[in-house]
């Protein structure tokens, strides 16, 4: 697998060429790297991994719609339920699921790959959870792969926007109560 011609000058890696140079310089090499130091005169090799970027998974709710985002490593893929996301419906809300992509910018999603599953409520409700799923699963990604700064700052851009693509907005409908056609209408009374 490994090869030298003279102590300190080259690499070979399966099939790649390296040299020391391009090892100090820290230029990522497929799965690998050599290490080369040189020891009393005989260089030394030692294999490390690069860090792999792991996945997250994040949840958004709204009343009784829940939507499960899965974001890993990958080439800027958006799909909901196995389809792209541009054929979401109704067509009307479909920017309402766009505005944490907008918002945060799509250069800092050309490397991820966002899974959607959505379940349960109407179709305005499952547009608020996707949305608020997409947000916390892009700032959990950020959090857990790069530093916590710029999680913090993505934080901060989507709150700044609307909160509520990164809390759960608890409001509910209040049940209807007798004496009335609503939870607080009543029926209109006469006196004479």
């Amino acid at each position: 697998m490994y090869k030298k011609d003279k102590p300190g000058t080259i690499v070979y890696i399966g099939h790649k060429l390296i040299t020391p140079n391009a090892i100090a310089e820290n230029s990522p090499v497929v799965e690998a790297v050599c290490k080369v130091s040189l020891l009393n005169g005989r260089m030394v090799k030692s294999l490390y991994r690069k860090k792999k970027m792991s996945s997250v998974q994040t949840f958004g709710k709204k009343k009784t719609a829940t939507a499960v985002a899965h974001v890993t490593p990958g080439r800027g893929l958006i799909r909901l339920n196995g389809s792209p996301i541009h054929l979401v419906e109704p067509v009307v809300l479909r920017y309402k699921v766009y505005e944490p992509v907008l918002v945060v910018g799509p250069e800092r999603l050309a490397n991820l790959d966002i899974r959607l599953r959505v379940k349960g409520g109407g179709h305005v409700s499952q547009l608020y959870a996707l949305r608020q799923a997409i947000a916390k699963g892009i700032v959990a990604f950020y959090a857990k792969n790069e530093d916590a700064a710029s999680a913090i700052e993505l934080k901060k851009t989507l709150v700044a926007y609307d909160r509520t693509l990164l809390v759960a907005d608890p409001r509910r409908m209040e049940p209807k109560k007798f004496g009335g056609r609503g939870a607080r209408a009543r029926r209109q009374k006469s006196y004479r």
